[in-house]
Parts: C-alpha cells; structure tokens; sequence
C-alpha cells in the first residue's frame, strides 16, 4: 500500500471531524470527505502513516439513500448562502 494507490471500501463510520472511515484488509483506518456512512466508494490514498490514512474519493459506487445533491459544494454552515 503506498501514496497514490486506489482502493474500493465502505464507509463504517465517521470521524468527530466528520470525515468517513473505511478499514481495508485489516489495516487501520483511511479518512475521507463528502462521503456518508454506508456508500461504497472508489478513492485514492493521499496520505499514508504508520497506522491510518486520508483518501479523497474518486467515484461513489453506491451511494447513499442520505444524499441530497444539488448543494453547491462551495456552501458550509458558515456560509449565508440562502437555498
């Protein structure tokens, strides 16, 4: 497993940062944004430690019943943008 490599996996969980996590082949967690709980995802390793790495996703599988799109991805709750 190195930097760059692409795994398939299912979020399990999330982070308290809200990142999802996904366990692939016994090795520590991976944390990735904008996925949910559940989705079967595509992404690639960006950053690797010892015990735990960060992916970004690349392609959702299957996607999860929770999603709502059309929420620009510039929005936040910190934004004023009024839907």
């Amino acid at each position: 497993m190195q930097k760059n490599d692409i795994f398939e996996g299912k979020v399990i969980d999330y982070t308290h940062d809200g990142l999802g996590v996904v366990k692939i082949d016994n090795f520590s967690d991976f944390f990735i944004e904008d996925v949910i709980e559940g989705e079967v995802i595509e992404f690639k390793i960006i950053k690797l430690k010892k015990n735990l790495g960060y992916g970004k996703v690349l392609n959702i599988i299957e996607s999860s019943k929770d999603r709502v799109d059309g929420i620009p991805k510039t929005w936040s709750k910190f934004s004023s943008y009024e839907l």
